[in-house]
C-alpha cells in the first residue's frame, strides 16, 4: 500500500509539513556551518556566509512557501555570486568555499521543492537563474592553466546534469501528488456515490417492507374485524355461524402470523421458520376461497401457462390481487359482485380484479372513502419493478384494478399454448370508461 503524503490543506499536515522540513532545514544549515569552519576568514566570506545560512534556513518553509522559498535562495544567491565575482583574486576560492557549498545545498532543495510544490512557470526560471549562476561560478572558479577548457567543460556537464536532475525529479513528484490528488478525489467519489446506492437500495426495501406489512395486516385486520362484527351479532340468532366467524378469525390471524413471521425472518437473514414457499399465482384461488366466507359473489377465472412465473412476480400477483380484494370489501357496495381474472398469454401476464356494484346503488354518500390510503400506490409499485403498468380506476357502477406484467422470456409461455393477446386489446382491456370515479385511488 502507497503511503499518503502529508496534506498541508490541512492544521495537523500543516503541522507536520513544518515540523519535517524545519528539522531538514536544521541539518543543512549544521552542514553549511560546520563546511564554513576550516575556511580563511573574511569580511567578504562571512557576510556570504549569512546570506548562505539565510537560504539554507529558508527551507523551513520549501513545502508551505514553496515560491518565496525559492526567491530568497534566489536573492542570497545572486548576492553571495555577486561579492565572490567581486574579489577576482585566487584566494577567493577558499574564504567563499563554506557559503557556497552552503548555497549548492540550498539551491538543489529549494529548485526540488518549486518543481514539486510551486508553480510550473517559476520552477522554469529558478532552474534558469540556477543553471546561470552554477555555469558562472564554474567558469570564474577554475584557475588558468593548461587543463583549463577541460575542466571547465566537465564542470559546466556537471552542473546542468545536476540541476537540471534535481528538477526533473521535483515534475516526477509534481506528477505523483497529482495522480495521489485524483485517486483521492475519485475515492470519494465513489465513496458518495456508493452512500447514495446504499441509501436508495434502504429506501427501495424500506418500501418493499411496508408494501408487505401493508398488505399482510390491512387484508387480514380487514377480515378479522369484518368476521368480528358478523360473529358478534350472529352468535345470538345463529351459534352454528358465530362458531364459524370465530373459525375464521383464528385461521385468517394465523396465516397473518405466519407471513409476518416470514416477513421478520428475511430482515433478519433468516429463513422462514415454517419452510412454506413464496406465496405466488397458485394461491390466488385459495385468496378467493377465503374471501368467499366474507361474501359470496366472488369469481376467479385462469387462462394461459402460470405455472412457471418467477417467485418475485408471483409474489406480485398475489399481492396485488389480495389488495384489490381487500379494497373491494372495504370500500365496495353492499352486496357488491367481484371478478377476478389472471391470464398469462403472449408473454404477458395480464391481472384484472373488478367489483360492480348492485342494481340501484347510486351513490357513496353513506359510507366515505378514506383518505390517505397506500393501496394502489403499492399495487402500482410492484407492477412497475416488473416493468409492467396498473390502471385503478372508476367504472360505471363500480371498480377496476388492471395489471398488465411483462413475462421474461424464459418464463414465457411457448407458441400455440394459447391465444396471444394483442397490444391493443390489452390496452383496450386496461383503459375501460373512467367516466364515473365514484370511489378515489386513495383507497
Amino acid at each position: 500500500m502507497t503511503a499518503m503524503p502529508l496534506d498541508p490543506d490541512t492544521a495537523t499536515g500543516r503541522r507536520r509539513v513544518l515540523a519535517v522540513d524545519v528539522v531538514l532545514a536544521a541539518v543543512l544549515l549544521i552542514a553549511t556551518l560546520f563546511l564554513a569552519a576550516a575556511q580563511q576568514s573574511s569580511t567578504g566570506g562571512a557576510v556570504a556566509l549569512v546570506l548562505a545560512s539565510c537560504a539554507v534556513g529558508s527551507l523551513a518553509l520549501r513545502r508551505l512557501r514553496p515560491d518565496a522559498t525559492a526567491a530568497v535562495i534566489g536573492v542570497c544567491g545572486i548576492a553571495v555570486l555577486g561579492l565572490y565575482l567581486a574579489e577576482a583574486d585566487g584566494s577567493a576560492t577558499n574564504e567563499y568555499s563554506g557559503a557556497v557549498q552552503g548555497m549548492l545545498l540550498a539551491t538543489l532543495a529549494g529548485l526540488y521543492a518549486v518543481s514539486a510544490y510551486g508553480r510550473p512557470l517559476l520552477a522554469l526560471v529558478a532552474l534558469g537563474v540556477a543553471l546561470a549562476g552554477g555555469l558562472t561560478f564554474t567558469v570564474t572558479s577554475v584557475q588558468a592553466d593548461e587543463d583549463r577548457i577541460r575542466l571547465i567543460t566537465m564542470n559546466v556537464v556537471v552542473v546542468s546534469v545536476l540541476l537540471s536532475g534535481v528538477c526533473s525529479m521535483g515534475r516526477v513528484r509534481r506528477s505523483r501528488l497529482r495522480e495521489v490528488r485524483i485517486l483521492a478525489e475519485r475515492n470519494l467519489a465513489l465513496q458518495a456515490e456508493k452512500d447514495v446506492s446504499e441509501e436508495r437500495a434502504a429506501a427501495a426495501e424500506r418500501n418493499r417492507i411496508a408494501r408487505e406489512m401493508h398488505d399482510i395486516v390491512a387484508h387480514s385486520l380487514s377480515a378479522v374485524i369484518a368476521q368480528a362484527d358478523g360473529g358478534r351479532y350472529a352468535v345470538v340468532a345463529d351459534p352454528e355461524a358465530g362458531r364459524r366467524a370465530l373459525e375464521v378469525v383464528a385461521a385468517t390471524s394465523r396465516d397473518a402470523l405466519s407471513d409476518m413471521r416470514g416477513l421478520l425472518g428475511v430482515l433478519r437473514g433468516d429463513e422462514s421458520d415454517d419452510g412454506r414457499a413464496p406465496l405466488g399465482v397458485r394461491d390466488i384461488p385459495a385468496l378467493v376461497d377465503a374471501e368467499r366466507v366474507h361474501r359470496a359473489d366472488v369469481e376467479f377465472t385462469e387462462s394461459g401457462d402460470l405455472g412457471q412465473l418467477p417467485p418475485s412476480l408471483g409474489l406480485a400477483v398475489y399481492r396485488i390481487v389480495q389488495e384489490a380484494l381487500t379494497n373491494a370489501r372495504l370500500h365496495g357496495a353492499p352486496g357488491n359482485r367481484t371478478r377476478v381474472s389472471v391470464s398469462g398469454e403472449g408473454g404477458l401476464l395480464t391481472v384484472i380484479v373488478e367489483d360492480t356494484a348492485p342494481a340501484g346503488w347510486a351513490s357513496r354518500t353513506s359510507s366515505p372513502i378514506p383518505r390517505g390510503g397506500r393501496g394502489i400506490l403499492g399495487m402500482r409499485e410492484r407492477a412497475a419493478i416488473h416493468g409492467g403498468t396498473l390502471d385503478a380506476c372508476g367504472t360505471a357502477n363500480g371498480f377496476r384494478v388492471a395489471a398488465v406484467i411483462p413475462v421474461p422470456e424464459e418464463h414465457a409461455a411457448r407458441p400455440g399454448s394459447a391465444r396471444a393477446v394483442g397490444a391493443d386489446e390489452v390496452e383496450e382491456e386496461a383503459g375501460r370508461a373512467r367516466a364515473t370515479t365514484w370511489r378515489s385511488e386513495s383507497r
